[in-house]
C-alpha cells in the first residue's frame, strides 16, 4: 500500500493491521502522520504527545519530586521505554536482535478494548468511532508512562542487590543495601531478625520490612503518593499492578512507621523504651503481618518485650466501645487512620487491604 491509500484507514484499520499483520508502513503512518491524542487543547502525534511530557516531566500523570535521584536518566528511560512499547514490532525473524519490549501486544489490547467498548447503540457516526478510539490508545500511553515508571525505578535502584539468606537449609530471597559485605549483612540478619522461618507465609516481607526499618528504601522512587493518580491495570494479575500494590503499601505503612518513630516523646512510657528505630522496626512489623493475622497481638507483645496490656493499648486488633459507645482505639490505629484519610492512594490501599471499614470506623464521630 502507497502513503495515500494509509490515509483513508480510520485508525481503528490502522490498529488491526499492526497487530495482525505486523505492517510495518501501518505503523510508521500512525505514529508519524495520525495525531491521535488532545492534550494542552492541541491534536498530537503519540511521540511528540510523550516528549511533550518528557519536557514537563511528565506532569501531571506522574509527579516526580524535583530531589528524585539521577532524575535526567530517569526522565530519558521513561520516554525511551513507552515509546519502544509503540514503535517497536515483535521480528518474524527469530533471529533479529531488537529486544523488547514490542508493540504487539500494546495495540492489541486496545484493539479489544474499543471491541468491547464499541456497542452499537453508543457508536454511531465514524467521529464517534475515532473518539472512542483515541480516548482508549491515550489511557493506554498513560498507563504505559507509569507502567514505565516502576520499570525504571526498579531498574535505577543501585543502593540494594538481591541476596539470598539461607536459614534451616532453605533460602529467604531479599534485597541487600549494596554498601555492606554478604558476611556483615548475613551476621546483621542473625543478630537482628528474631525467629526467622523460610516456611512461615510471608516471611520474606516481615524480615524486608525489619531491613527497610533500619536501611530505608535506597533510591526506590520518592513520588509524590498524596497527587498521583490511580492506576487503571489491564489485569489484576499484572505483574506490574502486584508491584504497584506491594510499593504502595511498604510507602503507607512506612509513612506511619516514620510517624510514630519521630513522635517518640509522645509514645506510652513501655513503647518509648524502645527507642526510634524499634519503634519503627515494630510498626512495620505489626502492619505487615496485620492482614495476614499470622502472628497473634500476645506473640508480638512478647517478642518485643511489651505486657499484653501496653500492646494492647498500643495496637491491639480487638478493641472495644467503652461505657458511653465511643471507640477505644489504640494509638496505632488512630495514628494510621489519620494518615490514611489525608491520602486518597492510601484510602484506595486500605480499601485493597481490607481495612477499609475500619478506618471508617475510627474517623467517624460517634453517633
Amino acid at each position: 500500500m502507497n502513503i495515500s491509500e494509509y490515509t483513508r484507514l480510520s485508525t481503528l484499520e490502522l490498529i488491526t493491521r499492526i497487530h495482525e499483520q505486523s505492517d510495518q508502513e501501518a505503523l510508521n503512518f500512525l505514529l508519524e502522520q495520525r495525531k491521535l491524542i488532545q492534550h494542552d487543547g492541541k491534536w498530537q502525534l503519540l511521540p511528540d504527545f510523550l516528549w511533550e511530557l518528557r519536557r514537563a516531566w511528565y506532569r501531571p500523570y506522574i509527579l516526580i519530586p524535583s530531589d528524585e535521584l539521577q532524575i535526567r536518566e530517569k526522565l530519558d528511560l521513561i520516554y525511551d521505554r513507552t515509546l519502544q512499547k509503540f514503535s517497536i514490532l515483535k521480528p518474524q525473524d527469530e533471529t533479529d536482535s531488537i529486544p523488547g519490549p514490542y508493540c504487539n501486544q500494546q495495540y492489541k489490547r486496545i484493539y479489544n478494548e474499543y471491541n468491547g467498548l464499541s456497542k452499537p447503540r453508543l457508536v454511531f457516526t465514524e467521529i464517534d468511532r475515532e473518539t472512542l478510539i483515541n480516548g482508549i490508545i491515550k489511557k493506554t500511553v498513560v498507563n504505559n508512562l507509569r507502567y514505565s515508571w516502576l520499570e525504571v525505578c526498579r531498574l535505577t535502584n543501585r543502593f540494594f542487590s538481591r541476596y539470598r539468606w539461607q536459614v534451616n537449609q532453605k533460602y529467604i530471597e531479599l534485597r541487600k543495601p549494596i554498601r555492606i559485605a554478604g558476611h556483615s549483612f548475613r551476621k546483621w540478619l542473625e543478630e537482628n531478625v528474631p525467629d526467622p522461618d523460610p516456611d512461615r507465609r510471608d516471611e520474606k516481607k516481615r524480615v524486608q520490612a525489619i531491613i527497610n526499618a533500619a536501611f530505608g528504601f535506597g533510591s526506590v522512587s520518592r513520588m509524590d503518593l498524596t497527587k498521583a493518580k490511580k492506576l487503571h491495570f489491564v489485569s489484576e494479575n499484572d505483574p506490574l499492578k502486584n508491584q504497584y500494590d506491594e510499593y504502595i503499601s511498604h510507602n503507607l505503612y512506612e509513612a506511619v512507621a516514620r510517624e510514630k518513630s519521630l513522635s517518640l516523646p509522645k509514645l506510652r512510657p513501655a513503647i518509648r523504651k524502645l527507642g526510634q528505630e524499634k519503634v519503627k522496626e515494630l510498626v512495620l512489623v505489626i502492619l505487615n503481618l496485620y492482614v495476614e493475622e499470622k502472628q497473634s497481638d500476645e506473640e508480638i507483645a512478647e517478642e518485643y518485650g511489651l505486657s499484653k496490656a501496653t500492646f494492647s493499648r498500643f495496637a491491639g486488633r480487638n478493641w472495644k466501645k467503652n461505657k458511653t459507645g465511643a471507640f477505644q482505639v489504640p494509638d496505632l490505629w488512630s495514628n494510621m487512620a489519620e494518615v490514611i484519610i489525608k491520602n486518597p492512594i492510601f484510602m484506595e490501599t486500605a480499601l485493597s487491604l481490607g481495612i477499609g471499614d475500619m478506618i471508617k470506623e475510627i474517623t467517624q464521630p460517634a453517633k
